[in-house]
């Protein structure tokens, strides 16, 4: 993969050579670019197969993220999502990736930084689904009692 251009919250990648994965809107993927100091969380947002060249939009969700734990609801067990503690895209709120139904409209969400302490989080007003993965923007919440 090459880097055709970079944006605030963004990148335009190009296949070159490899091992070709499927791909579709949506999905999730880490970039390390060389040189760069982090890898980048992205969405798939655009897909463009021109000819014999294979392009991608993808979308910087987050500067850093961690793996966390969500509590079970109505008899579901709990599971790991990835927790994205600051979304350039959508004025710094947090984010949320996982799978489909874990994180609940009733659902709170407990994260831990030694710079913030502890807070607590539910849904935002911005959901997204492609089936195998869920994006969520977070919104703070009150502790619970």
């Amino acid at each position: 993969w090459t880097v055709l251009d970079v944006s605030p919250d963004g990148f335009g990648i190009r296949y070159l050579d490899g091992t070709k994965w499927p791909l579709q809107a949506g999905d999730l993927v880490v970039l390390h670019t060389s040189g760069g100091s982090r890898p980048h969380v992205c969405l798939v947002r655009r897909i463009a197969n021109l000819k014999s060249r294979l392009e991608l939009g993808l979308q910087i969700l987050s500067p850093e993220a961690s793996v966390i734990e969500i509590g079970g609801s109505e008899g579901m067990p709990r599971q790991m999502g990835l927790f994205l503690p600051r979304l350039p895209a959508f004025g710094g709120s947090a984010g949320l990736l996982a799978f489909p139904g874990v994180f609940t409209n009733g659902s709170l969400l407990r994260s831990e930084a030694p710079e913030d302490g502890i807070r607590f989080w539910r849904r935002g007003a911005h959901s997204e689904n492609n089936g195998q993965v869920e994006f969520h923007v977070l919104a703070p919440a009150d502790s619970p009692v």
